[in-house]
């Protein structure tokens, strides 16, 4: 009888440690972004990558001629669990020409984007395959304090594979990134990274602009996603890492809305 129910205990008593533990790191944030006067006042959770801070190549530089900037592409959106328990969440915008996928491959995203509604998850199976290069958008926390510092553009962000496992941020599990088509746009990566930074849309993006509650990687991507593609800010199941719906009237200057919305969340497979 002891054999048998020993292993019961133990999955329970794993089971019991790891709510535990969730509940410990939920209590935490709180209580952080909760010990000052205000939300908007709580300081900002280092995770921005030390080598991304103030990361901003000359050929980010807006060229409208250039190819890489004309014609249609696909908006996702990637989502990471943050480390070391898959509590919270970070997500971050990729933009990729459509010129760089196949007629299929097209297709298959075209019609998804015809029949769902705010976004379709496109399955790990698909899009490992998909290498094509694409501009990644993401923001985190840190102690600069110029407009959009912590919102890298540099080489990395500007050639992102779409397949890669990586973030902007240094404690995103990268290995569980999960990837979801939003939409298509006329409106280029770069394009939308200079919308949002060179004129003002909703926050500065500062390092030292980061909430835990309030103005977060997630507040950056519906951002973009709302105010620069006029698509869903709708995010999968980030719980209460998305707490904050972002409004663009008097909020964003000088932004030119041209999109393709998507019109019930389904699956690629």
């Amino acid at each position: 009888i002891t054999s048998s129910i020993s292993p019961l205990n133990n999955h329970y008593r794993t089971t019991m440690r790891k709510s535990a533990i969730s509940l410990l790191s939920c209590l935490a944030i709180f209580a952080r972004a909760m010990s000052v006067d205000s939300l908007e006042d709580a300081s900002p959770m280092l995770e921005l990558l030390p080598e991304y801070v103030n990361e901003q190549d000359d050929i980010a530089l807006l060229d409208k001629d250039s190819p890489d900037e004309k014609g249609d592409f696909f908006v996702f959106l990637q989502k990471f669990p943050l480390e070391p328990i898959d509590v919270f969440f970070h997500t971050e915008v990729v933009v990729c020409n459509k010129d760089k996928f196949s007629t299929q491959q097209i297709e298959l995203l075209e019609q998804e984007i015809a029949e769902m509604k705010d976004f379709a998850k496109v399955d790990k199976s698909v899009w490992s395959t998909w290498s094509m290069p694409c501009v990644e958008l993401g923001y985190g926390g840190s102690f600069c304090e110029e407009s959009c510092c912590s919102v890298p553009h540099g080489v990395n962000q500007l050639d992102y594979p779409l397949n890669a496992h990586r973030a902007v941020i240094m404690n995103a599990d990268t290995e569980e990134k999960e990837l979801y088509i939003y939409g298509s746009s006329d409106i280029s990566g770069n394009q939308a990274f200079h919308d949002v930074c060179h004129n003002k849309c909703w926050s500065d993006w500062k390092g030292t602009d980061y909430n835990l509650i309030t103005n977060n990687c997630n507040t950056f991507t519906s951002t973009v996603l709302s105010c620069v593609y006029g698509l869903s800010e709708k995010k999968p199941n980030l719980g209460i890492s998305d707490m904050v719906d972002v409004t663009c009237a008097n909020k964003c200057d000088a932004l030119s809305k041209k999109f393709q919305p998507g019109g019930g969340e389904t699956a690629l497979m």
